[in-house]
């Protein structure tokens, strides 16, 4: 179950509300609880990829009836570019890392050890990367080593 890092309620509530569409309209469209969408709301809990991904087809859906231009992952997701993994770069695709890793090849494991850096880059996963997430094979290095410098957390026990 990935969450979407970076996801921005007071954006998300803004384009609901800002094509007149109510929540109970927005679940019952998206087939989503409407207590999950208010929790994204409130910024108690952060959306699940695959259901972000649902939201966001159907507030397009009714942003097309409204003759307004389509809403984007990256108007809801807000992580600055400079600072940007390869899985930011995957919540903004609105891809899984089961979706991605299937695309690839690879184990969801696998996948998970090269957004974390941990793992090298291949020529092929670059490419493949960069057409799947819509960026760069220059970003796709540069993702890849910002997660590969970034320091750890530590986790300190309770004494």
């Amino acid at each position: 179950m990935t969450r979407a890092n970076g996801f921005d309620p007071g954006r998300f509530v803004a384009a609901r509300e800002g094509i007149g569409l109510s929540r109970t309209d927005l679940a019952r469209l998206a087939g989503i609880p409407e207590t999950t969408i208010l929790r994204w709301e409130l910024g108690t809990h952060v959306p699940r990829i695959e259901h972000l991904r649902v939201a966001i087809e159907k507030l397009n859906e009714m942003r097309r009836r409204a003759k307004r231009a389509p809403l984007a992952a990256g108007g809801l997701i807000v992580v600055a570019p400079a600072e940007r993994d390869l899985s930011d770069h995957r919540h903004l695709a609105l891809l899984t890392p089961r979706e991605v890793a299937a695309e690839l090849g690879i184990s969801v494991p696998t996948l998970t050890r090269i957004e974390k850096g941990s793992r090298p880059l291949t020529s092929a996963v670059v490419e493949s990367l960069a057409d799947m997430l819509r960026i760069s094979a220059d970003e796709v290095h540069s993702a890849w080593s910002r997660a590969n410098r970034r320091m750890p957390e530590l986790t300190v026990g309770e004494h």
